[in-house]
């Protein structure tokens, strides 16, 4: 079955694009040293950092990163399904001098933003470049060509994007710390970690690693934790006949009581509630990324809803 996942490149114009549909409960922190990437909430809610910013984004949100700043989502409903648009620095290096790159911290919306016309002509180009990809007729390459220019052209013109000098090699080892910590969690989240220890891992003091950290990842050492925990907990809670209590120990939280109270906190309801309510439903079957099918019906909509601009 065809899913939604698409690469397109015109190397003559520097223009290297990726396009895709997904469904994730993960918590990674990562980025993507020279690209660019769009993500459009097509359905359901989540919790989004981008760098040292915090949002909560729902369905027509929009956010764009930078080239080289970490990222990283959090779903707080199910049936979360994002379109992400993944472009390379080079789209736009005749527009500006060597060395230096467009920042687009402007772009993102709010509950009261989403509907402004500038985010409209944004999902409407990524959803045209997403459709046309997987349209594939003998057109199609020409008209995903000209929606990826227009989404360029409309960051440019909608955005004021400030020009900075592109620290591609800058705190590269920290960026490497960082990932090597965030793969350390991944890898020891059902055992006791505290600051403490990840301070000592990383070889810095205690005040200056936690300062590191949220600096790097735009949430603290504790909350990240949690969430990867929580994310193997809603995996348990989905996918295995296990009591809450073995969900709880099994994944790092202390006791019951405090996964209860995290998991309310998170997701506005008890893990009871959360196994009841899913129980029998189309649930996330893979802690990796979830590539969507081209034809899931909620995808379908909602994107013939941009298209309608």
């Amino acid at each position: 079955m065809e899913k939604y996942y698409y690469q397109l490149q015109w190397p003559n114009d520097g223009l290297y694009f990726t396009c895709y549909v997904t469904e994730s409960m993960n918590y990674h922190y990562h980025w993507h040293a020279y690209d660019y990437e769009l993500q459009i909430v097509l359905n359901g809610k989540k919790e989004f950092n981008r760098g040292k910013e915090h949002f909560y984004m729902g369905k027509d949100d929009v956010v764009l990163i930078n080239p080289n700043t970490g990222h990283a989502s959090f779903s707080t409903t199910l049936n979360t399904m994002t379109l992400v648009v993944r472009f390379s620095a080079d789209a736009f290096q005749t527009l500006l001098k060597k060395g230096t790159l467009f920042s687009f911290d402007s772009c993102h919306t709010s509950r009261e933003t989403c509907q402004e016309p500038r985010y409209r002509r944004i999902r409407y180009y990524a959803t045209g470049l997403l459709t046309s990809a997987a349209d594939g007729g003998p057109y199609s390459h020409l008209y995903a060509k000209g929606c990826a220019e227009l989404l360029m052209a409309s960051l440019l013109q909608d955005f004021a994007p400030q020009v900075t000098v592109a620290s591609l090699g800058h705190n590269e080892s920290q960026r490497k710390l960082i990932q090597q910590v965030t793969d350390y969690m991944e890898d020891h989240y059902k055992e006791k970690i505290t600051l403490e220890d990840l301070a000592v891992f990383s070889g810095y003091n205690r005040t200056y690693f936690s300062t590191l950290f949220k600096n790097m990842t735009g949430t603290n050492f504790y909350d990240y934790l949690m969430r990867v925990r929580m994310k193997y907990a809603v995996f348990d809670l989905t996918e295995t006949d296990k009591n809450l209590t073995e969900i709880a120990l099994s994944n790092g939280f202390s006791d019951l009581k405090s996964f209860n109270k995290r998991f309310i906190d998170l997701f506005e309801c008890t893990p009871n509630e959360y196994r009841q309510n899913i129980f029998g439903k189309h649930v996330q079957h893979s802690l990796d990324r979830k590539l969507i099918s081209v034809d899931n019906p909620l995808v379908s909509e909602t994107l013939k809803e941009y298209l309608s601009l």
